[in-house]
């Protein structure tokens, strides 16, 4: 799907799930911008590895990364998540792993 199929698909998703979420958090336009700012990053992390000329498909940057960050998201429950800024570290941290443990090897 390209940007926009993304999009609507993230966004319906995250939406669904902060129903049950403080006034802040159901806003339609918070999930809108981690959505935006999800898709955004696996975009330039995919432009990043192929301007490093990464060759192997397991370091690259793909649709599987947004998932992985949304499961985490979708874990989240709403008596520990009531601020955005609460949940925007979440998103963070979600992000960081989606990306950088497929990079790490033991």
């Amino acid at each position: 799907p390209g940007t926009e199929g993304l999009q609507q698909i993230f966004s319906t998703v995250l939406k669904s799930h902060l129903r049950s979420f403080s006034p802040t958090l159901r806003d339609e336009s918070f999930a809108g911008k981690i959505v935006s700012a999800s898709i955004e990053l696996s975009q330039r992390t995919a432009l990043l590895f192929m301007r490093a000329g990464v060759e192997r498909s397991h370091y690259g940057s793909n649709l599987r990364n947004l998932v992985w960050v949304y499961k985490g998201l979708l874990l989240a429950e709403p008596r520990l998540f009531v601020e955005p800024s609460s949940f925007l570290s979440l998103w963070a941290h979600e992000s960081l792993r989606s990306y950088s443990d497929p990079l790490v090897s033991d």
